[in-house]
């Protein structure tokens, strides 16, 4: 038994200590009176902190970010150097969040200045999780050479316009594929998805796009049509749509393979000059595989037309999919 104690004690030891540098540490520096907490808690590769420690272990692939305290961070604004070593170069997945609750008594990070994430370069998906008032500037995703998922879909006070601003810098986020916009901005007015928006979406060579449950005041259908050549899965469930452009084309997303368009809500009436119908209300609409425009859809797998509403009322009981192929 006395052979295997100082075995036991060591490994004891080791776990104090670990606990002790990666589970909880006391904050450092300016905290006014009030005593923070600054926590770690590790899971195999994965780490979730509320704030962010000047390094990581290694090995470390996915890092949360949660409700990290703007008292950390001056003016609210996240810059450059907040990742500048090593094991935070090798990091594939990097999360922000805040939660509701939280932000009722907290503020949090307000601003992601530009080249704030830069050190992160082998990132791979990026998501930001944060419902109060958050802020990019052109150059905020720059230095993310290998992102190819860029999640925002719980960023419900965010304008699309900055956004797009950032995108369309030139070399910025060069093998993006997957944009999630699902409910962005959805505590504030409508988006308006217009054609400068769709040319990024092309430029960028997306082909996962999700802007499902959100609200859009103007969606150029046109514009969409013309840039989605390399769009391969589009949602736009639920859908609060109050307009919309649209002109007949004949050429139609070639790679699209993925669409969700249920429960989209119109307005009252839309009287359209294409389709085998001309009027889209609540009802079942009519879906004839001959319609000029579905001969563009050949490659289409699957196609949700579940629930068709309008603003004035309920969801209707019928529901249809489609799958083709």
């Amino acid at each position: 038994m006395d052979g295997i104690r100082p075995g036991l004690i060591y490994i004891s030891i080791i776990a104090i200590c670990y606990y002790c540098e990666l589970s909880v540490c006391h904050s450092s520096g300016n905290l006014s009176t009030n005593h923070q907490w600054q926590k770690c808690i590790r899971r195999s590769s994965d780490i979730e902190c509320n704030y962010i420690p000047n390094d990581i272990p290694t090995g470390t692939k996915t890092v949360h970010l949660r409700n990290l305290n703007s008292i950390h961070f001056p003016d609210n604004v996240l810059r450059k150097g907040s990742f500048t070593t090593h094991n935070w170069g090798q990091v594939k997945q990097l999360e922000f969040s805040a939660d509701d609750d939280w932000l009722e008594t907290h503020e949090t990070v307000k601003v992601f200045y530009s080249l704030c994430l830069s050190g992160l370069q082998n990132l791979e998906v990026l998501r930001i999780s944060i419902s109060d008032r958050i802020e990019f500037t052109p150059q905020t995703l720059a230095g993310l050479n290998n992102l190819k998922l860029l999640d925002l879909s719980g960023c419900r006070r965010f304008y699309l316009d900055n956004l797009v601003n950032s995108l369309n810098q030139s070399g910025v986020v060069p093998n993006l594929q997957s944009l999630n916009l699902s409910r962005l901005n959805s505590y504030r007015e409508g988006l308006t998805h217009t054609d400068w928006f769709f040319k990024v979406i092309a430029d960028k060579q997306i082909k996962e796009l999700d802007i499902s449950s959100t609200g859009i005041n103007l969606l150029n259908v046109t514009a969409l049509f013309k840039n989605c050549h390399y769009l391969e899965y589009l949602n736009i469930s639920r859908v609060k749509l109050n307009s919309f452009l649209y002109e007949y084309l004949y050429q139609l997303c070639p790679n699209l393979k993925y669409i969700d368009a249920s429960f989209i809500i119109f307005p009252s009436t839309i009287t359209a000059d294409f389709g085998p119908t001309r009027v889209i209300s609540n009802t079942t609409i009519a879906f004839d595989l001959n319609w000029a425009m579905t001969n563009h859809l050949r490659t289409v797998e699957f196609i949700n037309l579940a629930a068709f509403v309008t603003k004035r009322t309920s969801y209707p009981s019928w529901s249809g999919c489609f799958s083709g192929n």
